[in-house]
């Protein structure tokens, strides 16, 4: 199995976890689809998915500017920014922020609250442990779409907000702009 379906195969059992975790822990409870149903994107959705981009880009900005490019890149995430096309790239994204929402915002900010669900969210990205400045700026990037969730209560806002930074992010590593 080539790598790309490799990384497909594990997103996709990523995602039907999430999916599960979700239905068990806030479907099962509330007896509804918090955050995910009815989808609609009204005009407040989409000032905040704007603003979530903004801000995390915002946040990115800041890292690149005050620190040196190699703190603030990762070799897994340049394999892969080098080894697939944009689409794949985008659609990978998609699949694994679902996930990534449907966990941290729909189930662990819903039972522990925004800095809790970060913390979290900032763990389990263990690729970065040996890059501090950017497990800092994941938990920064976690308390954004924490807040999005809050205020929007769509996890559509942050599924969206999140898909494109990562891939703004690999465009960034792929342009060279990011060592």
């Amino acid at each position: 199995m080539s790598e790309g379906k490799r990384l497909y195969v594990i997103s996709m059992v990523f995602m039907g976890i999430a999916i599960g975790v979700y239905y068990v822990f806030v479907v099962r409870v509330k007896n509804q689809w918090l955050g995910l149903y009815p989808m609609s994107f009204s005009v407040w959705d989409i000032v905040w998915i704007a603003c979530g981009i903004c801000a995390s880009l915002g946040i990115l900005w800041v890292f690149l500017v005050f620190l040196p490019r190699e703190q603030v890149s990762s070799p897994y995430v340049r394999f892969f920014a080098d080894s697939f096309d944009v689409s794949h790239m985008a659609v990978f994204f998609l699949i694994n922020a679902i996930a990534e929402e449907l966990l941290f915002r729909g189930v662990l900010q819903y039972y522990v609250g925004v800095v809790l669900a970060s913390v979290i969210f900032t763990f389990v990205h263990i690729a970065y442990y040996t890059k501090p400045w950017i497990l800092i700026e994941v938990f920064i990037q976690g308390l954004v779409l924490g807040v999005l969730y809050e205020i929007s209560e769509s996890l559509w806002v942050c599924i969206i907000c999140h898909t494109s930074f990562n891939c703004c992010v690999v465009w960034l590593i792929r342009k060279r702009y990011i060592s």
